[in-house]
Parts: C-alpha cells; sequence; structure tokens
C-alpha cells in the first residue's frame, strides 16, 4: 500500500505533486503495527494513524511518500488509516468492525432515504436518469459528511480555484430542510 501526500493546489487537480519543499511530512514508527505520520502545509496540519492487522513493514520511498507491507509472507494484509488534525486515539478498530459498521452505514443510508425506481418506463433515458439519480445520492453522502460544507464542487475538483464561495450553499443545500 502506497501512502503520497501532495501539496495542496487550487487549480483543477487538487494535488500539486511537483513543489515536495512547499510542505513536510515526518513519519515515525510507534510499534510493529503503527505508523504516525505528521503533514504540514502553510498553516495546515494533519496527523494520520495507520494501524496493520499484523506487523507492517515500512519503506520510505520519497519525502512524502510511504510503502507498507505486511512483514510475514502474505497474500493480503489488513490495516486501517485514520486522517484528523489532531489524533487522540490510540488504537483503530480492527478490520471486521470497520466492515461492519461500514455495511450498517450503507445499508441505513439506502433504506432510508427516498428512491427513485424507472424498471417499468419505456423512456430509452430511464435507465442513465436512474444511475445519475443513485450516483448523486452517493455523493452527497460522501461529499457532504463533515462537518462543514463542502465547496461548491465538493471533493470531485475545485473548480472554484480555492477561492471563497459560500454565497451560493444555501441553495446548494436546501433541500435538505425540505
Amino acid at each position: 500500500m502506497r501512502l503520497r501526500f501532495p501539496y495542496p493546489s487550487h487549480q483543477n487537480d487538487p494535488s500539486d505533486w511537483d513543489h515536495p519543499d512547499r510542505h513536510r511530512t515526518v513519519a515515525q514508527r510507534v510499534s510493529d503495527r503503527h505508523l504516525s505520520i505528521l503533514w504540514e502545509a502553510d498553516d495546515t496540519r494533519y496527523q494520520v494513524l495507520v494501524e496493520g492487522g499484523t506487523n507492517l513493514g515500512i519503506r520510505q520511498a520519497g519525502p512524502h511518500e510511504h510503502i507498507l507491507t505486511p512483514k510475514a509472507a502474505s497474500d493480503s494484509f489488513d490495516f486501517a488509516c485514520y486522517f484528523a488534525p489532531k489524533i487522540e486515539l490510540k488504537h483503530l478498530p480492527a478490520m471486521s468492525k470497520t466492515l461492519a459498521a461500514t455495511r450498517a452505514y450503507w445499508e441505513k443510508f439506502w433504506r432510508t432515504g427516498g428512491v427513485v425506481d424507472f424498471s417499468g418506463s419505456t423512456d430509452r433515458r430511464a435507465a442513465e436518469l436512474e444511475r445519475r439519480i443513485v450516483l448523486s445520492q452517493y455523493l452527497t453522502a460522501i461529499q457532504s459528511a463533515g462537518q462543514v460544507p463542502p465547496q461548491e464542487t465538493g471533493l470531485t475538483m475545485n473548480s472554484w480555484n480555492g477561492k471563497f464561495h459560500l454565497e451560493c450553499h444555501w441553495f446548494h443545500e436546501a433541500h435538505f430542510a425540505l
């Protein structure tokens, strides 16, 4: 597994891989199964905690890049990553708990919201419209999951080049009140 940290960009591609000197990544092995990473760019600081289900091989492949592998010979391995401005956890949930929580979240999400079913439609555009509606529901869920609203185009791209754009937020969110 490869962990890479870019410098943030305000262009259409939000990842600037060409200026490694503009930010700092400090990794520290905590134990055979844990890696702690501090990432800093300008005034922004994030911490990353990586916990493997088995002992991890950790190799630094660049100034902002780490390669994680299982230490024991294996075709697969599991790990969890936690990204936050400040980490207050000592251990991350086991893979089985993470999978169970994820399954429960998406089961509830898809069963408690409104749905659209065009399976009886004879319009040749119905399947594509249904696909777009379901995709929109999914993108709304993942891009509006934080404590503050995402920028207008969400996390998909940065169309406003990082400029403050809260004046449009109300009409992107007004439907939630309904």
